[in-house]
């Protein structure tokens, strides 16, 4: 009960994990793993999904609990924020030791390794002008790289271009999605939670929009009554001319085939097939012609095409979940924090090729996220905030 309190989950103690959200059962994770004081903690992307708030009392909880017990710690993750508590952190690129800097030191040392490799930080490159090649000389006892060749800038981020994956001549229908006072709870009796209470938004094709809130918010509950996945308790889903909270579920199914690209918190991929053929699967499943391999070079993944899933990266794998979603073209893109698995280079070129998408395409894009690289590239926001207990008709979410 203490570690729930400290996680800000006291009153959410007697909820089962499918009434939880995808940021609260993560806190609940966290809690359940240093319950019995382990000498030694490890944590994969521990706040991926959580707020800033909610995030950083993690962080502090983790830092505290950690230290008290003298027990070692060891967190994976791309936010910045985790070095708050971090006594050393070590950076990673490309399977190989890159850099690392303890908490007492100003700068980072760049890890050198067999054979001199070593890596520079990109930053480090963009601010000295350095673009595809180099060249280093002796400059007393240091070494001085500086940029050489026609190109000697980088840019400072990759040019994306927006996917050519639909087939020739096919064009999708621009599509209006709103929701019209829509309710929702979960659980019963003394347990129920009401998550959504009366919002209305109207969502316009061409238009990113960035769906924002604390864990617990109904953010994720939103992007499902908008796919078709559940319905409402009380009010009306509209995908343009259509009432998909009337309809029954092989009724969803078939809209959300026709019309909807969904990218879930987890990527739902086939472990034993390749990028590739996770990507080619939702085109047959459809019925429809596309570039499976172009879907995946515009996410990065160039190379990767023919690698099974099962050995990819988690960020990896969120990305192949995006290219599987953009591969058919849909008129509703709907994406549950597409970049929380992602590091800030591929997060920012993730959040410019959604907009992209729909402002070229006339797609409607819909995220739910915590990242400010996808809040900055929305047109629109629209800000949940968790429902009162006591008190629940006192929340309101609109654009």
């Amino acid at each position: 009960d203490e570690l729930l309190e400290r996680v800000g989950l006291a009153d959410r103690a007697g909820a089962h994990p499918s009434e939880l959200s995808g940021g609260e059962q993560q806190r609940v994770a966290v809690a359940a793993a240093l319950a019995h004081r382990p000498r030694l903690f490890l944590a994969d992307e521990p706040t991926g999904e959580l707020d800033a708030e909610n995030a950083a009392g993690v962080y502090a909880l983790i830092g505290e609990l950690v230290r008290d017990a003298g027990a070692t710690a060891v967190m994976v993750s791309h936010d910045p924020q985790s070095a708050s508590i971090a006594d050393r952190i070590v950076r990673v690129r490309d399977g190989r030791l890159s850099g690392e800097v303890a908490r007492a030191e100003d700068e980072e040392s760049i890890v050198v390794g067999k054979g001199g490799w070593l890596r520079l930080s990109e930053e480090l490159l963009r601010r000295a002008g350095i673009g595809a090649r180099a060249e280093a000389h002796l400059a007393g006892a240091g070494i001085v790289v500086s940029p050489t060749g026609p190109e000697t800038a980088a840019p400072e981020v990759a040019t994306i271009e927006t996917p050519a994956v639909a087939p020739a001549g096919a064009s999708r229908a621009r599509l209006e999605a709103r929701v019209d006072r829509v309710s929702k709870r979960y659980g019963e009796g003394a347990l129920a939670r009401l998550v959504l209470d009366s919002v209305s938004a109207v969502f316009e094709p061409g238009r990113l929009y960035a769906v924002t809130g604390p864990s617990g918010s109904g953010k994720t509950t939103l992007l499902h009554l908008l796919a078709g996945i559940d319905v409402p308790d009380e009010g009306a889903v509209v995908l343009g001319d259509t009432f998909v909270s009337a309809l029954d579920r092989a009724e969803r199914a078939a809209v959300r085939r026709e019309l909807v690209g969904l990218v879930g918190q987890e990527p739902g991929l086939v472990p034993f097939l390749s990028a590739r053929e996770n990507v080619e699967l939702a085109l047959d499943l459809r019925g429809r012609g596309g570039d499976a391999v172009e879907a995946l070079a515009t996410v990065g993944l160039e190379g990767r095409e023919a690698q099974r899933v099962a050995t990819l990266s988690a960020g990896e794998r969120e990305r192949v979940a995006v290219a599987r979603a953009l591969v058919t073209r849909p008129a509703l893109l709907l994406a549950d924090e597409p970049t929380s698995r992602l590091d800030q280079a591929n997060a920012l070129a993730v959040s410019v090729l959604f907009s992209r998408l729909a402002h070229e395409t006339g797609a409607t894009v819909i995220c739910a996220t915590h990242d400010p690289l996808v809040i900055e590239q929305a047109d629109e926001v629209l800000p949940l905030s968790a429902v009162p207990a006591v008190a629940p008709t006192a929340a309101r979410g609109r654009v």
